[in-house]
C-alpha cells in the first residue's frame, strides 16, 4: 500500500510509477489522502457542497480562488 496526499501532483505521479512497477501477481493501492473542496475557502472541509448546486456568483469566487491558488 502507498498512502500520499493527494492534492500533490509529484506524490500522485511517484504512485502511479510505484504502482505500475511493482510485481503483477499482487494488487497495488494507492490510499490518497484529500480534503473536500481544497482550496475554496467556502468550500474547503465542508461535505454539503458534494449535494450542492454551484451558483454563477459561487462559481466565479470558487474559479478566482482556484487560480489565485495556482499562480
Amino acid at each position: 500500500m502507498c498512502r500520499i496526499d493527494g492534492h500533490d501532483l509529484d506524490a500522485v505521479c511517484g504512485a502511479l510509477d510505484w504502482a505500475l512497477n511493482r510485481p503483477k501477481d499482487r494488487p497495488s493501492v494507492i490510499l490518497a489522502d484529500t480534503v473536500a473542496g481544497k482550496g475554496v475557502s467556502f468550500m474547503e472541509g465542508t461535505w454539503q457542497w458534494h449535494l450542492g448546486f454551484l451558483g454563477p456568483n459561487d462559481r466565479d469566487r470558487a474559479l478566482a480562488e482556484i487560480e489565485k491558488g495556482l499562480a
